[in-house]
């Protein structure tokens, strides 16, 4: 809910958003990741997710 709006406020600006459950698929690489309520992928699982997509550019 919150990635759609966010997604339609930031349309055309260049700015890519994406729900936590959409980066797994996204074949799309990133210079910066901004998370909004960190705390809640604080858990073995979800870092897993982060670590093998590979979203950042340099890390």
């Amino acid at each position: 809910m919150l990635a759609q709006f966010v997604r339609r406020r930031l349309e055309n600006t260049g700015v890519v958003v994406r729900c936590f459950a959409e980066l797994a698929a996204s074949p799309q690489r990133f210079s910066y990741l901004v998370v909004d309520e960190a705390q809640d992928l604080m858990n073995i699982e979800d870092l897993a997710v982060l670590d093998q997509t590979r979203l950042l550019e340099r890390g």
